[in-house]
């Protein structure tokens, strides 16, 4: 993410949030989430939170976000979305819904905006999710 600069990364709770500087995406609710409600978001088996820190100083958090399982439920999808899906599935293992990946929050450090930094994320998560590394 972001040109000539390195990143770390690492799950994002309580004990994170209390270690680094503070953190705003600018957005009252995504603060107030990544703040205060990761940890019970974990616990509850919800979701899971990681963040972006500047390697040479890992108290700055570039970006934070949140991702949970999900699914796609195919057939209530348009016929030619349908068809792309399912068609290098095999016909005997169609199913009904397919597992997906959820971005349910996603906020990036007003100190980092327009960076390209949240689209990079974005790659990064798709990368992952396809099982690349």
């Amino acid at each position: 993410m972001g040109v000539d600069v390195k990143y770390g990364t690492s799950t994002l709770d309580s004990e994170i949030i209390s270690c680094c500087d503070p953190f705003s995406c600018g957005d009252a609710d995504l603060d107030d989430f990544f703040f205060h409600s990761t940890d019970n978001y974990r616990k509850q088996l919800l979701g899971n939170s990681w963040c972006y820190f500047l390697a040479e100083n890992p108290k700055v958090i570039v970006c934070a976000f949140t991702l949970s399982n999900s699914s796609i439920d195919v057939w209530h999808l348009p016929g030619s979305r349908k068809k792309k899906i399912i068609a290098d599935i095999p016909r005997e293992k169609h199913l009904s819904s397919y597992p997906a990946m959820l971005i349910g929050r996603l906020g990036v450090n007003e100190n980092f905006r327009n960076k390209g930094i949240g689209s990079e994320l974005v790659r990064f998560i798709r990368m992952i999710s396809n099982g690349k590394q």
